[in-house]
């Protein structure tokens, strides 16, 4: 009791847009990246026959990677099977860029877009961020 009010304990809290459950884990967090990285992308798809490959690129990383680099201090450890998740984000972002296939080989086309895989991405922020 607070202040003579009954306060229940709730599974989920957002902090900065940031999703913590009672395990301080990141699942609920992950889960909505994805879900929110992926609505855009299906946005993105309807767009892409009116816009140049350029602009598209642009609009994927404004509205993709930006979710995901938010929050990149939650995604260090990320277990494995969270880690696939999230890269699958960028594989998708990948090939709505290029019009590829879902089932294609990817690391080819993220080098030629410079995009870093999940973890690489992970470090390579924590280490710019530490470096300031």
């Amino acid at each position: 009791m607070v202040a003579g009010a009954s306060v229940e304990p709730v599974s989920i809290v957002r902090n900065l847009g940031v999703y913590i459950d009672r395990d301080l884990g990141a699942a609920i967090h992950v889960c909505r990246t994805v879900s929110h990285c992926f609505a855009a992308l299906r946005q993105l798809r309807r767009l892409r026959c009116h816009v140049t490959k350029n602009c598209l690129r642009s609009l994927v990383v404004l509205l993709v990677h930006s979710r995901l680099d938010y929050s990149n201090f939650v995604f260090v450890r990320l277990p494995a099977y969270l880690q696939r998740r999230l890269q699958t984000i960028l594989n998708a972002a990948a090939c709505l860029v290029f019009q590829l296939r879902r089932y294609e080989h990817m690391s080819d086309t993220l080098v030629i877009l410079h995009w870093l895989h999940l973890p690489e991405r992970v470090n390579f922020k924590l280490v710019l961020m530490a470096k300031c």
